[in-house]
């Protein structure tokens, strides 16, 4: 009794350690970029994600959702979704897809982080990945446009202090030094 318990809590070892070998690994790779090294308010851009399968079976590509950083709900932008997409991919096949985007001038670009992500549905699983964007900061909106005015501020207001610095320590000391007639005695 006992060696058939032994046979049999090995063959169940052993096929429990086979087993998953013996699914198909679904392995997504989500790869992208944008076309600019930098983006400002209001600048246009492009964003280009490729859905690789790099697993050892084949997937249907289900939908694609791409987060912008500048994402509102009111109003409705920074996020665009490729539904019922139903595609097959093969094994070592890619589907590409390039979205265009422009940074909204308003500020909302700076109030997340600078990054995109992108969520794909694949046989029912999601997956994510997290493509970077460098936004200028700060935006055009809020940069110093004429900066020169602000030097020649600083620089007068440097000028009149040092003179009243002057004026004042000669002051004191001209106040220190009594007359020399003041002195004789008479």
């Amino acid at each position: 009794m006992r060696m058939k318990f032994s046979i049999l809590l090995w063959s169940i070892l052993l096929l429990s350690a086979i087993a998953p070998s013996v699914f198909a690994d679904i392995d997504v790779g989500i790869y992208g970029y944008v076309d600019d090294v930098q983006y400002a308010g209001g600048d246009e851009g492009q964003l280009m994600i490729w859905i690789v399968n790099e697993g050892t079976e084949a997937f249907i590509l289900q939908n694609l959702t791409i987060i912008f950083p500048w994402n509102s709900v009111i109003p409705w932008e920074g996020n665009v979704t490729e539904a019922d997409l139903d595609e097959a991919i093969s094994i070592g096949k890619n589907k590409t897809f390039t979205f265009d985007f422009t940074i909204p001038d308003d500020g909302r670009a700076l109030s997340y982080s600078s990054s995109i992500r992108a969520y794909v549905f694949v046989d029912d699983e999601l997956h994510e990945a997290v493509i970077p964007m460098n936004i200028a900061n700060p935006p055009y909106v809020m940069a110093f446009d004429e900066m020169n005015n602000l030097i020649t501020l600083i620089t007068v207001q440097i000028v009149i202090t040092l003179l009243a610095a002057i004026i004042i320590a000669a002051a004191i000391f001209l106040s220190g030094r009594a007359p020399s007639h003041a002195m004789t005695a008479e």
